[in-house]
């Protein structure tokens, strides 16, 4: 198990580097040439104040990141504006964020589109601060619109397809994904899902389809024609540029319900409250009754289980199909519906995690098992956890990370009425 806040995790010296054409700005560390021990630090003109990256599994990811320019005798009151002006056409930025203390760690750089830039004057104090708000590129998947037909498919082998038709563009924004032998090595696509009823989409970012494609997925492992499946897909865009992937990619990730009792998960651990002494700074859990009233709810209620239609052969067609998830649009219960439900019924908890100085990259859809200590007894509230959003800021007074979490698992030492003591 791998202690969320270990040491080489926690930022001491945060740093902020960002490159637009031909320019950088900020500073960094790294380790000699020639696999020497002598760290190397190379200092570029750091006007950089902060930076806010926000990720969230299924959108794109947002950064915004100030910049403040001190100017004195000499300078040119007008460099950022010909910065800014040299990636007008393209509006790339690169962006790397750590820590300087730790010459050894592999910073990653990311790419992203400069959407707007602002500015305000000081004139007696002499500077000018900027604003910049980036978001991934592949927000350019949202500028076009398109229609899908209903298919009876894989929704995995309908993502393939797309990803290699060069008629909406995703390998010009995801090129890490390129060599399709990695693609298929790392599972990038997981394909253990089943053919399933895919309904029609009409004028729809390819984007939009990708999250709902994934939304549609139901695992072979999940038998017969439940509404309340066993686990659910989410679907991660990753900027890296630096990695195994050379480029931009995204990743379907599977989460499931009973993974909380499979003693070989890699996951995270970390305790929250006394006795434990860590860098938590805050742990809220958002508790809705609202999931079980509905969950009580539906396994009460009198249902037709099917429904009949006649296709356009004259055909009786017989499918399972309860009131409660029936769509009113297509009169039978869809793979989003039973997403939906899966959701409310099965991860209904969620919660919101800070830790001062988390430094991890890529850990979105990663699990944490979450132990929560009040003097010694464990709060009902532990269990295993899956990050679906993360937010870092780091500035001058240093490193932050907000995470927010879904609950997938219970405790397995804890139960309702029961206390686990630390001794």
């Amino acid at each position: 198990m791998k202690k969320l806040l270990s040491y080489g995790s926690l930022v001491e010296s945060p740093m902020i580097v960002v490159r637009m054409g031909n320019y950088t700005f900020g500073q960094y560390s790294k380790k000699g040439s020639m696999g020497s021990n002598s760290a190397v630090k190379v200092t570029y003109p750091n006007y950089m104040q902060s930076i806010n990256i926000t990720k969230i599994a299924g959108a794109v990811n947002n950064y915004s990141i100030s910049m403040v320019y001190a100017i004195t005798q000499g300078n040119d009151p007008n460099l950022l504006e010909k910065v800014f002006g040299s990636v007008s056409t393209d509006r790339k930025i690169y962006i790397t964020y750590g820590d300087c203390a730790s010459p050894n760690f592999v910073f990653r750089e990311e790419e992203a589109t400069i959407l707007k830039v602002t500015s305000s004057m000081d004139i007696s104090g002499s500077k000018i601060s900027y604003n910049i708000t980036c978001v991934s590129s592949s927000l350019q998947l949202s500028a076009s619109r398109y229609d899908f037909p209903a298919l009876n498919a894989k929704p995995s082998d309908v993502i393939k397809r797309l990803l290699n038709n060069n008629q909406y563009g995703l390998l010009d924004l995801f090129y890490g994904m390129k060599q399709k032998e990695l693609v298929d090595k790392y599972s990038l696509i997981i394909g253990d899902d089943k053919k399933v009823k895919i309904e029609a989409k009409r004028s729809i970012s390819v984007l939009d389809y990708l999250n709902f494609l994934v939304s549609c997925m139901e695992s072979l492992n999940d038998v017969g024609s439940d509404v309340i499946q066993g686990s659910r897909y989410y679907l991660t865009i990753i900027d890296d540029v630096h990695d195994e992937f050379n480029g931009p990619y995204f990743r379907i990730h599977k989460v499931k319900y009973d993974i909380a009792y499979d003693n070989s998960l890699d996951a995270y651990e970390v305790d929250i409250g006394y006795p434990g002494e860590n860098f938590v700074t805050g742990f809220s859990v958002d508790n809705n009754d609202l999931w079980s009233i509905l969950y009580n709810y539906s396994e009460k209620v009198n249902k037709s289980e099917y429904v009949y239609k006649i296709d356009n052969k004259g055909n009786l067609i017989t499918e399972y199909s309860p009131n409660i998830t029936t769509s009113t649009k297509y009169n039978y219960t869809t793979q989003a519906n039973k997403a939906w439900w899966t959701q409310v019924t099965k991860y209904p908890i969620s919660a919101t995690l800070t830790i001062k100085g988390l430094l991890s990259p890529v850990i979105l859809m990663s699990y944490i098992r979450v132990n929560v200590f009040f003097y010694g007894s464990k709060h009902i509230s532990s269990g295993l956890y899956v990050v679906t959003k993360q937010v870092d800021n780091v500035d001058s007074s240093g490193y932050k990370t907000t995470l927010t979490l879904m609950r997938v698992g219970g405790d397995n030492a804890l139960a309702v009425g029961t206390s686990t003591e630390v001794g």
